[in-house]
């Protein structure tokens, strides 16, 4: 993997972990700097709707989150367990309606 990989694999990685927490402004900096650094490439467009996602429905781009990173873990880790990570959201998300969303979403997955 070549350096501007492993940048562009980090900041995502970032932006992923604070839309998954509701630190939206934090996920909009990292997005910001994935499109300066990488202008005109998929990479700048991913990023900008990623952003659109957050103004639209800031919840709903945070459910998007989890659920992508749930389904890498999984892949990675057999043994992932998508309720941990929902409580680890529910008691450390920022968001109070963001905590309320994985309540419910926890609930109808079980």
């Amino acid at each position: 993997m070549c350096i501007r990989d492993r940048s562009v694999w980090a900041l995502n990685q970032a932006a992923n972990y604070f839309t998954c927490y509701g630190r939206y402004a934090n996920a909009r900096q990292v997005h910001e700097k994935l499109k300066e650094r990488f202008p005109e490439t998929q990479v700048s467009r991913n990023a900008l709707e990623a952003i659109e996602e957050m103004n639209a429905d800031p919840v709903a781009a945070s459910l998007k989150a989890i659920d992508h990173h749930a389904r890498i873990e999984k892949q990675m880790k057999h043994n992932f367990d998508k309720n941990a990570l929902y409580d680890d959201i529910i008691e450390n998300a920022e968001c109070e309606p963001l905590r309320q969303a994985a309540k419910e979403k926890k609930a109808k997955e079980q």
